[in-house]
């Protein structure tokens, strides 16, 4: 479930507690995000590790046997179904867990701007669609 600014401010409310601007909002999401993120990847590497030590047991093979699936979100304003974001997820055979996810965007704002302006993007985090 994901919470617009409109929805959080309303959930406080409800709470008696005062409501946020969207700039603090946005800021504490990128924050939280990156954790979340950090501690997605870590997880996935222990996944990854059980998924690789399972395999070799049993087929004295480092080959991986896998499902992917990988999706463009679509959502409607009545005119357009087609998203700006992506993601794709890998799943072990073995295990059945996730060990290796990607998400990916038709637009990103600090790469544009820089090619507006001419200059070479500054360091980030850039989820540009690239041959996927």
């Amino acid at each position: 479930m994901v919470f617009g600014g409109r929805q959080v401010n309303t959930f406080l409310t409800a709470l008696n507690i005062p409501p946020v601007s969207n700039t603090l909002l946005s800021a504490r999401q990128k924050e939280s995000g990156g954790a979340i993120e950090t501690v997605a990847e870590s997880t996935m590497a222990v996944c990854l590790s059980e998924e690789l030590d399972i395999t070799k047991n049993k087929s004295d093979s480092d080959e991986l046997i896998v499902s992917v699936d990988g999706a463009w979100q679509k959502r409607g304003s009545g005119r357009s179904y087609d998203s700006l974001s992506g993601h794709c997820s890998m799943i072990g055979a073995e295990t059945g867990k996730i060990i290796g996810y990607s998400v990916r965007s038709k637009f990103c704002k600090t790469c544009d701007e820089a090619n507006r302006k001419g200059t070479k993007a500054k360091m980030h985090d850039c989820r540009l669609k690239l041959g996927w």
